[in-house]
């Protein structure tokens, strides 16, 4: 049986976050259960946060195939008025693009990039792809999006070679949120649509991260079978043995990238409320935000919660992971946009494994609000309903007061373990050979 693999991923060390954490951890997994994992990636990427220290954790058996790329990026940063800054998280701002040389780069980014504006790497990891597939045979060949442009290389390959290709949706392509702020004429929306669909249908196997996002894909596609999910999960090995729990402040921690459609005014207003009203949650209490946020959201936390909130520069993903276990709560906040209900988020599932308390706010019916529950680690919360996020922040409050300031043992129960990174690359094993056995 061939065991070797192909996966083609824009995001990789050094740059984070959850795309990149996705497909190292799979490779990290895939090569503990026999598999030949390689990666063809970008040399020099656009990336909205990095984390050097994530090039540690590639195993060695791992192959990286690094090419080049041209970066529409930069001239559209530059465009923008942001020469020289990172690329932006999921085209955030660009609601407040108002002067005409930003609606310029909109207009360009939206409807001569299509889908993307990272399709500039498309040319020379194709040409490594064929290279590679020329020399070697690999028993499956995999493409991950965002970018969705990636997903057009294995298209090419498949077309080319007859490979088995599994295509990889970590969000969605022409739903995706961020579109509907996006200056495209029908034309552009069109073709699109047209490469999502043609991607959708030529895959041997689909994949993606929600159960919503599942079906979202089936009914663009009319595909009855071949689109399973694999959720992001979290990485046993990431988390500590033993922590110690209480703190000097009782921190309720949002770690990540906070985008302007996660504000919350009825967070805001119960804080507030709550910071006014009881003079021990004032001088306990602390808001911190560690990762990338707007100024004007930045500055709507400061007015309002004053020397409470703090704000924190983007850490290594191991300083993440342990802010998140020593937090007395964990804010988790679905973005407030179109289809938010498909919503999971990459840090869903290490919230789930710190065993702080969560403060979820977002869809009561939606696909995270399902996961919180199944892993019984309590309620999704309404945007508007103040009265919980008060309670909820209160409950978990009075557990801080009463907890010991002692070194306690990380344990983690058989609920959350089903969403281990681990179990979820076994997963990915099964795909992978059934795609196989179908040929």
């Amino acid at each position: 049986m061939n065991k070797r693999v192909l996966i083609l991923t824009y995001y990789w060390p050094p740059g984070s976050g959850p795309g990149v954490q996705r497909w190292l951890k799979f490779s990290k997994y895939l090569i503990d259960f026999g598999w030949k994992p390689e990666i063809v990636t970008v040399r020099d990427g656009s990336y909205p946060s990095y984390d050097e220290s994530l090039i540690d954790e590639i195993p060695s058996e791992v192959k990286v195939h690094k090419t080049k790329t041209i970066e529409p990026f930069k001239v559209f940063n530059a465009l923008t008025g942001n020469r020289g800054k990172k690329s932006s998280v999921g085209m955030s701002g660009i609601k407040d693009s108002g002067s005409p040389v930003k609606k310029l780069g909109l207009y360009v980014r939206a409807n001569f990039f299509i889908p993307d504006a990272r399709m500039g790497w498309n040319k020379f990891a194709q040409k490594k792809c064929e290279q590679l597939l020329s020399d070697k045979d690999y028993g499956a060949v995999i493409t991950t999006g965002p970018p969705h442009s990636t997903h057009l290389i294995g298209l090419k390959l498949k077309e080319k070679f007859g490979v088995n290709w599994i295509a990889d949706f970590r969000d969605p392509w022409t739903g995706i949120y961020y579109n509907e702020f996006l200056p495209r004429t029908q034309t552009a929306k069109k073709k699109d649509a047209e490469l999502e669909k043609s991607v959708l249908k030529s895959a041997d196997s689909v994949i993606t991260v929600s159960e919503g996002l599942s079906q979202e894909l089936a009914d663009i596609s009319n595909r009855e079978s071949g689109i399973e999910v694999l959720f992001n999960g979290f990485d046993t090995d990431d988390l500590p043995t033993q922590f110690q729990k209480r703190k000097d402040f009782f921190v309720i921690s949002y770690i990540g990238n906070y985008k302007d459609n996660q504000v919350v005014p009825e967070l805001e207003s119960a804080l507030e409320e709550l910071l006014n009203d009881d003079e021990n949650f004032k001088n306990d209490f602390r808001l911190i935000i560690t990762g990338n946020i707007s100024p004007q959201t930045s500055n709507r936390f400061q007015k309002s919660l004053g020397d409470a909130f703090i704000r924190e520069d983007f850490v290594q993903h191991k300083v993440a992971v342990e802010k998140m276990v020593s937090s007395g709560m964990l804010l988790f906040v679905i973005p407030q946009t179109k289809g938010n209900h498909l919503i999971l988020t990459g840090k869903l599932f290490e919230y789930l494994a710190s065993g702080s308390d969560l403060l979820s706010i977002g869809p009561v019916d939606g696909n995270a609000s399902k996961i919180i529950e199944s892993a019984e680690r309590g309620d999704m919360i309404d945007y508007s309903d103040k009265a919980s996020i008060k309670d909820a922040i209160m409950n978990s409050y009075e557990n801080w007061k009463q907890s010991k300031k002692e070194t306690e043992k990380f344990s983690l129960s058989k609920k959350v373990l089903e969403y281990s990174r681990k179990g979820q690359a076994k997963e990915l094993i099964k795909i992978i050979e059934n795609c196989r056995n179908e040929d």
